[in-house]
């Protein structure tokens, strides 16, 4: 079962949104996700590092589950840590036409995704990223408002 943290309202294209959890395998068609509690997460997290893996452009909420979580079985993670992919509306129906307005769609979501740490992984030992492409504006803008020293980026 894997874990993501989406800040897409739709699944292609759409307005950035505040984060939600959700569960599940994403390497199904369609991904067979549900929504995770925000007080079940806290207690998820807490004591573990916690790597958040951030796709690039152009990356539909299904393909986005489905290379995250074909990613996540490739990590050597132990027990102590935890992933998360990151789902963010980095794509639109007509990507050519839509890469110059996807910055700001990054730096919203790096921005939420700051938010939800510091408010619901504040018990996590820490907090890493790794991203692809435009999802390293993604990585950047949450680092740069984290509370804490990202572990690794």
């Amino acid at each position: 079962m894997s874990l993501y943290l989406s800040v897409r309202s739709q699944n292609v294209g759409g307005a950035v949104v505040d984060p939600f959890v959700l569960q599940g395998d994403g390497t199904t068609d369609p991904p067979t996700l549900r929504l995770v509690d925000w007080s079940t997460l806290e207690s998820m997290v807490a004591g573990k590092n916690v790597l958040f893996g951030v796709h690039g452009f152009n990356v539909s909420r299904k393909h986005g589950a489905r290379s995250l979580g074909q990613l996540e079985r490739y990590l050597a993670l132990t027990s102590s840590d935890i992933f998360f992919g990151v789902l963010w509306p980095g794509d639109f129906w007509l990507p050519v036409v839509n890469y110059p307005f996807e910055g700001s769609d990054a730096m919203d979501s790096g921005r939420r995704i700051a938010a939800a740490c510091r408010q619901s992984f504040a018990r996590a030992q820490s907090i890493s990223f790794v991203s692809h492409s435009l999802g390293a504006r993604v990585v950047l803008e949450a680092v740069k408002n984290l509370d804490r020293p990202a572990r690794v980026v």
